[in-house]
């Protein structure tokens, strides 16, 4: 059987390659439509990003009784930054999809939308 730190292992991998997966798409749709939505879930990933380094890195470097409270205050400040970041950009970007929806004249389940 496997063991604990192994798993604890495999979905701090997992995380952090979903982190770059995400970051990956939103760049590219940044650069593709430049709309602030896709800037703003760039920059709160980013932040999700360094939060679990630190995190992690604090973790790894020293034994638990002995790590600075700047690798809980700086994780959890920047942690704080990527849900509001991420909830403010995806707010702009459903508008965003909502006006543009509104405006053709797509409407969901409609089959001459395009997807």
């Amino acid at each position: 059987m496997a063991s604990f730190p192994f798993f604890a292992a495999l979905m701090i991998v997992a995380t952090f390659f979903t982190f770059v997966v995400f970051f990956w798409l939103q760049l590219s749709a940044l650069r593709r439509h430049g709309h602030v939505s896709f800037l703003l879930l760039l920059i709160g990933t980013g932040c999700g990003l360094l939060s679990a380094g630190i995190g992690m890195l604090g973790h790894w470097l020293e034994a638990p009784a002995a790590i600075p409270t700047f690798f809980y205050y700086v994780p959890g400040i920047l942690l704080l930054g990527q849900m509001i970041l991420g909830i403010w950009g995806t707010v702009l970007l459903f508008r965003s999809y909502g006006a543009l929806s509104d405006a053709g004249g797509v409407r969901p389940g409609n089959a001459d939308h395009g997807a």
